[in-house]
Formats: C-alpha cells, sequence, structure tokens
C-alpha cells in the first residue's frame, strides 16, 4: 500500500511526499527483517537516504525496495502471514501511468 501511494505522489509531482513514502517504506521493511528474525528493530535517529532527482531514479529506488520486500514474502507466508497473490500489480499498473504522462 505504501509503495502505490508513493507512485500516487510520483504521478502528482509531490517529491516531497514521495521520499517521506520511501522512507516509511525502508523502515517497514527494516522492522519486517528484524521481526523474521524473532528481534526488535534498533531505533535509528538518522537516515542515509537521497533524493532522487530524476524520474528513472526515483522509480528504480521504488523498484529496490519493492524487490527487496518481495524477497521476504516466502518467510511471512511460511510463519502464518498472509499476502495478496500480486501484491506488486497495482505498483506497477500505476507505474504504466507515468509512462504515459511523459
Amino acid at each position: 500500500m505504501i509503495a502505490t501511494t508513493s507512485v500516487k505522489n510520483l504521478i502528482n509531482s509531490n517529491l516531497s511526499e514521495f521520499h517521506r513514502d520511501l522512507l516509511w517504506l525502508d523502515g517497514t521493511l527494516h522492522e519486517l527483517q528484524a521481526a523474521l528474525l524473532g528481534e526488535q528493530a534498533p531505533y535509528i535517529n538518522h537516515t542515509h537516504s537521497r533524493l532522487y532527482t530524476t524520474r528513472q531514479e526515483q522509480v528504480a529506488a521504488l523498484h529496490q525496495l519493492c524487490d527487496e520486500m518481495e524477497r521476504l514474502m516466502p518467510a511471512v507466508i511460511s510463519l502464518g502471514g498472509y499476502l495478496p497473490s500480486d501484491p506488486r500489480a497495482m505498483v506497477e499498473m500505476r507505474l504504466e501511468l507515468l509512462s504515459e504522462e511523459v
């Protein structure tokens, strides 16, 4: 859901919200990784994120985070978690809207 919202923010040229969503997605990813190890994610009081200035960089950053999240899907399912059958479909559909803009 965070990823689909971030694409909406790209479409609307709301880059501050897009980057906020990337930070949120990255934080969620780290929390999930820790939870799968039975640990609590450490508190991070800073960020190593960067601002992506081109549409290509923005889409690549979003794809990278989605890829990392998808790699964790089997572990989530094995612990009894629920995931939609194709969680990335909506993200990709929205990204197609970006390519139609150009």
